[in-house]
């Protein structure tokens, strides 16, 4: 059985399996990251509620689409996006595009691997490059569902890793690394509830696909033709196993996530904010 949790979300450890954890230095940047993640939800769904009417008649549920509503969204997005380059400093919101992280450290003991990776200064461009593809606010159900395009993700850094795949076969290096991904989908959807005093994420599902992968990683088994061709297979055997963990990763992400949203409609900021709009 293997428990995942996404250091992201967790200013102390993840992890991907009982014998299989990486532990983080989280940055300010991060966590301003996901303060802003969670506030931006928490905003789009605020709004969608503020939007609807109530009725009293369930036969009289079907709400048409608002458009205004859907245009609104979509001018927030887009304003999002061209603060993530320069931040808010008003709001102490760091750049997002470039996203720089702090040291991450994964250990892995497993029957199929045991490694140690360090990564440090990593960093993550091309983030602000999303395109709203689709925006479906749903009034009746107090949800919306969201699509994201990404024409592109760079991720760089410089790595050391050292360890065996099946207890036989080195796997050594250090040095810079890239990783670009290509023609990235984001899909998710967030459903509001509410309690006596506040509202809360009741659901949150999320989905992560993208096209093409390229890795490089210097010195990677000491460099050479060998390592050129065992980088090529990276991608593919990267998607195969991440395929294989997805509808977990995703589920434990989307707890995670869920939590931090709802402790941000605990904040008697929001709670004040929303108080007029929670149905009698």
């Amino acid at each position: 059985m293997i428990s995942w949790h996404c250091a992201l979300l967790d200013d102390n450890t993840c992890a991907f399996s009982h014998s299989y954890s990486c532990h983080k230095q989280t940055s300010s940047h991060e966590k301003n990251l996901l303060k802003m993640l969670s506030a931006t939800i928490v905003f789009l769904l605020v709004v969608i509620r503020s939007f609807a009417v109530p009725v009293s008649d369930k036969n009289s549920l079907h709400v048409e689409p608002d458009p205004d509503l859907e245009n609104y969204l979509r001018e927030a997005l887009e304003n999002f996006r061209e603060q993530m380059k320069s931040g808010i400093p008003s709001i102490k919101m760091p750049v997002l595009d470039p996203l720089h992280l702090q040291n991450l450290d994964i250990n892995v003991y497993e029957n199929l691997a045991t490694m140690t990776l360090k990564i440090k200064e990593l960093t993550v461009s091309c983030l602000s490059l999303f395109n709203v593809s689709n925006l479906q606010p749903n009034l009746e159900e107090f949800f919306l569902r969201i699509n994201l395009s990404l024409p592109e993700i760079y991720v760089k850094g410089h790595y050391n890793v050292n360890g065996r795949l099946l207890k036989i076969f080195p796997i050594y290096g250090q040095g810079y690394f890239n990783i670009n991904a290509t023609e990235i989908s984001i899909a998710g959807t967030g459903q509001l509830g509410f309690t006596s005093d506040t509202m809360q994420m009741s659901l949150l599902k999320l989905d992560l696909h993208w096209e093409h992968l390229a890795v490089f990683m210097e010195n990677f088994l000491g460099g050479g033709d060998f390592s050129d061709v065992l980088q090529k297979a990276v991608p593919k055997v990267g998607r195969d196993i991440f395929n294989v963990y997805k509808p977990l990763i995703m589920e434990k992400l989307e707890s995670a996530l869920t939590n931090k949203v709802n402790e941000k409609f605990q904040d008697p900021a929001v709670k004040n904010i929303i108080k007029s709009i929670i149905p009698k």
